[in-house]
């Protein structure tokens, strides 16, 4: 009878657990598990080699995305300003293909006028983004090096 009234008490203590508990698990978790990202990004990219120099260049870069689940599309646009370099050849692009996962990041770029195709690869923290880059004009490497926006 002794071990009855615990399997009764043990089971109740289980069952109450389960049910506070299981909500605080979901609250944490994102509903779908994909990060919104839309809107406008400003920051810097820094060359860190291809150019065939061996001058770190920092130009000012800005990506407007739109999301549509796991997909990115928008613009970019890369211009002087604060810490940045003037010499930007390829100001304004089109987001040409871009998946965010997890806390990843994958942005497709061909800006104009030298038809210049960029891959921008990073990571997303709350309102940052940040990684590497790698951009090739004419299938020859251009420059490559790291990125840093903010969420505006």
């Amino acid at each position: 009878m002794h071990l009855n009234k615990i399997a009764i008490c043990l089971t109740f203590f289980v069952a109450t657990a389960v049910l506070i508990w299981t909500p605080v698990a979901r609250a944490q978790m994102p509903d779908s598990g994909i990060l919104k990202v839309s809107g406008v990004w400003q920051g810097t990219r820094t060359t860190t080699g291809g150019t065939g120099s061996g001058e770190y260049k920092v130009h000012s870069i800005r990506f407007n995305l739109k999301q549509n689940g796991q997909d990115l599309s928008g613009s970019y646009s890369c211009f002087a300003g604060k810490k940045a370099n003037v010499d930007c050849n390829n100001p304004v692009g089109t987001v040409t293909g871009g998946k965010v996962s997890a806390t990843r990041v994958k942005l497709q770029i061909q800006a104009l006028p030298n038809n210049l195709t960029c891959s921008f690869d990073g990571s997303v923290q709350a309102n940052r983004m940040t990684g590497n880059y790698v951009c090739y004009v004419g299938g020859t490497l251009a420059s490559n090096g790291v990125w840093d926006v903010r969420h505006r």
